[in-house]
């Protein structure tokens, strides 16, 4: 019952390539941040078939820690897609082949790992294909003991292509 719609296909006769530029500071006392940092990352797909770049993502970010030990970023998400066949995202949306450049903004801000309820929060706001996507999720855990913790997930997704009329919403619970 595979699916191979869903994304999870290996990649063959392919050339690729990724990078990462990083940049940080540590900060005085009188901060409430312990450390921040800038960086740049990204990689690039290319199919050898015919030279065209099947995937690609570049994402500038500024991310953070503070002294109470949360920590965070806030990211620019610019992505590249050259879809040789359409695929189906849900049964009410389906991308049609071509070639698509799309970016979101996405952000995340998690608690503190050592607090018995750690928390982390994400937010992505963008287009997406043709369309756009708005998403927001959570990730709560709790630290019963030294030797368990318990944990979930939660993210909740808007999906529309207003050009085709098609649109969905996604719960993922985990």
């Amino acid at each position: 019952d595979y699916d191979p719609g869903v994304g999870f296909v290996t990649r063959t006769d392919y050339t690729a390539v990724e990078g990462r530029f990083a940049y940080g500071w540590k900060l005085g006392s009188s901060s409430p941040l312990l450390r921040h940092g800038l960086s740049l990352s990204g990689f690039a797909i290319r199919r050898n078939q015919d030279g065209a770049i099947e995937s690609g993502e570049l994402l500038p970010q500024w991310n953070a820690e503070t002294k109470s030990g949360g920590d965070g970023f806030v990211r620019l998400r610019i992505s590249r897609e050259d879809l040789l066949e359409p695929f189906s995202l849900a049964d009410q949306a389906e991308v049609p082949a071509g070639r698509y450049t799309f970016s979101n903004v996405e952000a995340h801000y998690g608690t503190s790992w050592s607090a018995p309820l750690h928390t982390g929060f994400d937010l992505k706001a963008g287009t997406f294909y043709d369309g756009w996507q708005v998403s927001w999720g959570a990730s709560p855990e709790w630290n019963v003991s030294k030797h368990l913790c318990l944990g979930g997930t939660y993210q909740f997704s808007q999906v529309e292509f207003p050009d085709r009329g098609q649109r969905f919403t996604a719960h993922l619970p985990g």
